[in-house]
């Protein structure tokens, strides 16, 4: 058996979150947040956008948030990932 090992470690680079609000897309219940946040790396700084998804529901008086979806919800949801992922990575000069 032949083992790696590694050695050392790589510099990826330095985070900084964005003081902007984050933009949001929302069908129904489900939510896709787009985070922007800036960073440095190897290369120079550039935008990195991280994408969250949450169902957000009301149980009695009280909202909740969760990550679990139904078979329907991840269909409604899929459509709201495209048009998140369409607007926010297409550029228009």
């Amino acid at each position: 058996m032949k083992k790696v090992i590694l050695v050392g470690l790589i510099f990826v680079g330095f985070v900084s979150f964005s003081q902007n609000k984050p933009t949001t897309y929302k069908l129904g219940k489900s939510v896709v947040t787009v985070w922007e946040n800036q960073k440095t790396g190897t290369y120079g700084d550039y935008t990195e956008k991280v994408y969250e998804i949450n169902k957000i529901y009301k149980k009695g008086n009280a909202w909740k948030e969760t990550n679990k979806f139904t078979k329907d919800e991840l269909l409604q949801l899929r459509a709201v990932i495209d048009k998140a992922i369409l607007e926010e990575e297409v550029e228009v000069e």
